[in-house]
């Protein structure tokens, strides 16, 4: 528990093939940009305009006769929808195939039918998943999961016409005073190895449906305006959200329970709730859930406040203590109440622990430098803070908890279960490796799925929850060095980025290479993101640092010329021997820092040394060489330094300049007016670069000079003149 301290129409053409749509593609007058001005009582936004942010109009009338249309989600298959547009936080409309997915059992839905929530899943971007609610009382709000960051869309002035779309920003000011706690089952769950290796993942296809009783404290619904229809509001689009989060994890929903309005309070004077005090709210909850609803009709119970912090009983669904469960903060709205704070309270609910490591409540997976970035982490709240928000997904470590505890712990038996007919991606970290202290590595993953490949998603997170300094340090000898990162569409990950290593150091704050001999264990999880009911699979390996070892590196580079032969040169140091026992390198070269390589020599030995031929390229002042083993997976990259074109210098015409004869058989003459009064150069080189002649001349009002190339092989030259600042390069051709 947490704590804060002060602080295009879219081409639809291959789902023709395999899927029905119905067809809602007019999105004419629904979005749109907003360029007038807004007055500061206008604006009902919950804080500071986010950086990376835009202003749009919504038509909600238009946008409500659109889906009408939509299908419900769990009377239809995963391909069948209606299409329509969001826009992302530029602005830019991108398409999405839309189900209904109502997050109130049918009975409450019917009786508030303008209160309602949609799922839909990216067309343009097969790794998108929307969840957005819409209501009179609230308007919309929509969150874009995929492999980049969040999307939120917001209301933003009263009258629910002008809307927010953004992205949170690591700027973000730091996180209120909220606490967290967690409380244990004396029956504590223990799972055996064996079986936790078989109950890491969401992968047996069944969507888990858990009826929820969502009580609320007085202040909670006069906030959201005092009714109740207020306050189911507030809640559906809380829900929406969190369950966009739990199913593309943990291939799990929610649903609030028929009766829910009998637990939405309206009176603070006359709820039961203390409202300022998650503890003792706790009970309170269970006992009103089970009295008032009755302890068959629900399987996890949750109060919203606007104090007390939040506070959850682990495994606790299924069980006599199903409702205890907490979130409250002065204002419960917003992307952040929705996945750092109720995300993370039911997360404790459902098995999930703690992720820091630091002084804040470690766990037994405090896998996570500093405060962690993850849902299950203290973002933002503890120092040394990694961001100020969390991140919205769960960590591997906390999706194999909560697995093991859905399918076969305390809340494996009350849920409703429905066939996703979705085949569960299957991961593959790759070997374990030895490698030197000190020296960059890539972890390269891959992941096969027979039904949804084009959506897949990685992410690659260490898993050592060692008490360790923080931030990390090299000479820490256990601990997580490196933080977690948004799944990527990539199953490879620089450790550190890349971008970091191409600056010239091989640490950031948070990725930080070990000094010492130690063992690193990572996990990889493959996410399939299919909307309603999404699968994972994850997969280890360990990286063991050699102690006594040298870092492997690159040495130093001047400059080359382009088309020559070169040598370059690294440090071996032990990397040649056992146990890191690498062989053969790969020596790639970038120019434009990193988007792209070109490779110069493939699997050559691993001696040190290796001779290359430079591309024949225009002329760059940031190459960078990048050696990396072809048998393991460390790399060093060297110096920024230049290539130079001999055909791409500055040219002039020197004046009457003459060569003759040309063709010629190695002997020839050179004429023309110098201007410079400085000594003359002339150099020759083959089509390879290799200078094969250079001579200065002193300066005369005329320079007549024979050029005799001694043994010169017949083929093309080039011939450089230079007088001071101004160079002519002359093509010549020996016969």
């Amino acid at each position: 528990m947490k704590k804060n301290y002060p602080k295009s129409l879219l081409s639809i053409l291959l789902t023709l093939f395999f899927v029905s749509i119905v067809s809602a593609q007019e999105n004419e007058n629904v979005w749109s940009i907003y360029k007038g001005k807004i007055e500061n009582e206008e604006i009902i936004f919950y804080k500071p305009k986010p950086k990376y942010s835009i202003l749009i109009g919504l038509n909600i009338e238009a946008l409500k006769q659109k889906l009408i249309n939509a299908p419900q989600r769990q009377s239809s298959t995963k391909n069948q929808g209606i299409v329509l547009q969001f826009p992302n936080h530029k602005g830019e409309p991108e398409s999405y195939l839309v189900q209904e997915a109502s997050v109130m059992e049918h009975n409450l839905q019917s009786q508030f039918p303008e209160i309602r929530s949609f799922v839909g899943k990216g067309i343009d971007n097969p790794a998108a998943v929307m969840r957005f609610s819409i209501s009179p009382q609230k308007g919309f709000s929509g969150m874009i999961l995929s492999q980049r960051k969040t999307v939120f869309i917001e209301p933003y002035t009263q009258d629910l016409k002008t809307y927010i779309t953004f992205i949170n920003s690591i700027e973000d000011g730091p996180r209120s005073n909220f606490v967290c706690e967690t409380e244990y089952d004396p029956a504590d769950f223990r799972i055996s190895d064996k079986d936790l290796v078989r109950l890491k993942n969401a992968n047996d296809g069944t969507l888990r449906t858990y009826r929820l009783a969502l009580a609320c404290t007085g202040e909670y619904a006069q906030f959201h305006g005092g009714t109740v229809a207020d306050a189911l509001a507030a809640m559906n689009t809380t829900m929406s959200r969190v369950n966009g989060v739990y199913e593309r994890d943990l291939g799990l929903t929610m649903v609030i329970i028929a009766n829910n309005t009998d637990i939405i309070f309206l009176n603070s004077a006359t709820d039961p709730y203390t409202n300022n005090n998650g503890v003792t709210m706790l009970g309170e909850n269970q006992t009103t859930c089970d009295n008032v609803i009755g302890p068959a009709n629900y399987d996890i119970g949750h109060v919203f406040s606007t104090g007390g912090g939040g506070i959850a009983q682990l495994r606790s669904p299924c069980t006599a203590n199903k409702a205890r469960g907490v979130t409250g903060l002065p204002a419960p709205v917003g992307d952040a109440f929705d996945v750092d704070y109720v995300a993370h309270e039911i997360g404790h609910q459902f098995g999930g622990n703690h992720t820091q490591n630091n002084n804040c409540q470690r766990s037994s997976v405090s896998v996570e430098p500093g405060s962690a970035s993850t849902i299950m982490g203290y973002a933002g709240i503890c120092a040394p803070n990694i961001q100020n928000n969390s991140d919205d997904y769960f960590h591997g470590e906390n999706i194999k908890e909560m697995w093991a505890n859905i399918s076969a712990g305390p809340s494996s038996t009350c849920f409703a279960s429905s066939s996703t007919n979705n085949v569960a991606p299957i991961a593959n970290a790759g070997p374990d490796y030895t490698i030197p202290i000190s020296t960059a590595f890539v972890l390269r993953g891959s992941a096969t799925d027979v039904d949804t490949a084009s959506g897949l998603t990685y992410c690659w997170e260490q898993t050592d929850a060692t008490p360790a300094t923080m931030p990390p340090q090299p000479t820490n000898s256990g601990g997580p060095l490196f933080r977690s990162l948004d799944p990527s569409t990539s199953p490879d990950r620089y450790m550190p980025t890349l971008n970091t290593v191409l600056s010239g150091s091989l640490s950031s704050t948070w990725e930080v290479l070990p000094s010492v001999g130690r063992t690193m264990n990572f996990s990889l999880t493959v996410r399939d993101n299919e909307a309603g009911g999404a699968a994972t699979d994850s997969d280890e390996m360990i990286v063991t640092v050699q102690i006594f070892s040298t870092p492997f590196t690159v040495n130093n580079i001047s400059s080359w010329p382009a088309a020559s032969t070169q040598d370059v040169s690294w440090v071996v140091g032990q990397s040649s021997s056992l146990p890191i026992n690498c062989q053969a390198v790969n020596i790639l070269l970038t120019t434009n820092g990193g988007l792209s390589f070109t490779t110069l020599a493939s699997s050559v030995p691993n001696t040190g040394t290796a001779t290359i031929t430079v591309p024949n390229i225009a002329n760059t002042s940031n190459a960078r060489v990048l050696v990396e083993a072809a048998d393991n997976i460390f790399y060093a990259v060297s110096n920024t330094f230049s290539i130079t074109d001999p055909l791409s210098v500055n040219e002039f015409e020197l004046e009457n300049l003459s060569i003759y004869p040309n063709p010629n058989n190695g002997e020839f003459n050179v004429e023309f007016n110098p201007k410079s009064g400085e000594d003359i150069a002339l150099e020759v080189y083959d089509v390879r670069g290799r200078k094969i002649y250079s001579n200065l001349f002193n300066n005369a009002s005329r320079f007549e000079e024979v050029i005799r190339l001694n043994n010169a092989q017949s083929g093309v030259y080039l011939l450089s003149i230079s007088d001071g600042p101004q160079k002519a390069i002359k093509k010549i051709v020996i016969e």
